[in-house]
C-alpha cells in the first residue's frame, strides 16, 4: 500500500488571485483585473479557460495571458 503525502503549495507568494487589480500597461487605468478563468474562444471553436489579466476600460480591453503557452496558442488560433 502506498502512502500519499499532501503536496506543498508550489506557486509563489506573489501569484495573483482572482479579482486582484493593477494599472493597465496599455491605457494606464487602474482597472487591469486578474481572472483565473478567462474564456478564450480560439478559431478551433472549442472554448477554453485560461488565467489572464483583462482591462475593464471599454475602449482598451487589453488582455495579457498569465502563461506564455496560452499567449502563443491564442496568437496561432489553437
Amino acid at each position: 500500500m502506498a502512502i500519499h503525502f499532501p503536496l506543498g503549495e508550489r506557486r509563489g507568494d506573489d501569484r495573483p488571485s482572482n479579482g486582484d487589480t493593477r494599472h493597465c500597461p496599455e491605457c494606464g487605468a487602474a482597472t487591469f483585473e486578474f481572472n483565473e478563468r478567462y474564456r478564450l474562444a480560439p478559431r478551433s471553436g472549442r472554448t477554453v479557460t485560461v488565467p489572464a489579466w483583462i482591462c475593464d476600460v471599454v475602449n482598451c480591453r487589453h488582455v495579457r495571458f498569465a502563461r506564455r503557452d496560452d499567449a502563443r496558442a491564442a496568437r496561432k488560433g489553437r
